[in-house]
């Protein structure tokens, strides 16, 4: 699909439009079965096959929001008759994908570490 061209991109050059490329991953590179976008923009605006947990975060003001837009509680929609179209007004078939139903996740302060840094030794 498309990526999000409304996402913040610094200066960097992408090598596509497609969700694979963010100002992350400017190449396009995957690991296994993720969607760079997916992993670096949470909650993300389509469904996914990932249910929530925990959200660990630096910012615990956000919790009620990232409670509110888990897919394990909110339905998520996808464009069923244009795979690049990420938005209703620019489908001609948007389909709701129902929530998991299952409780909103976890969501705690994120432990102190540096900038970075895979953690404090």
């Amino acid at each position: 699909r498309t990526r999000n061209m409304g996402l913040f991109t610094a200066d960097q050059n992408l090598d596509g439009t497609q969700a694979i490329y963010t100002r992350q991953n400017t190449n396009g590179a995957r690991s296994g079965l993720e969607c760079p976008e997916e992993r670096e923009y949470y909650p993300y605006w389509h469904p996914s096959s990932w249910k929530d947990i925990a959200v660990l975060t630096s910012e615990p003001d956000r919790c009620d929001y990232y409670r509110e837009q888990s897919p394990n509680v909110m339905a998520k929609g996808y464009c069923a008759s244009d795979a690049t179209a990420n938005n209703p007004g620019d489908c001609g078939t948007w389909v709701e994908q129902p929530s998991f139903g299952l409780s909103a996740p976890d969501c705690q302060t994120l432990g102190y570490s540096r900038d970075n840094h895979l953690g404090n030794t």
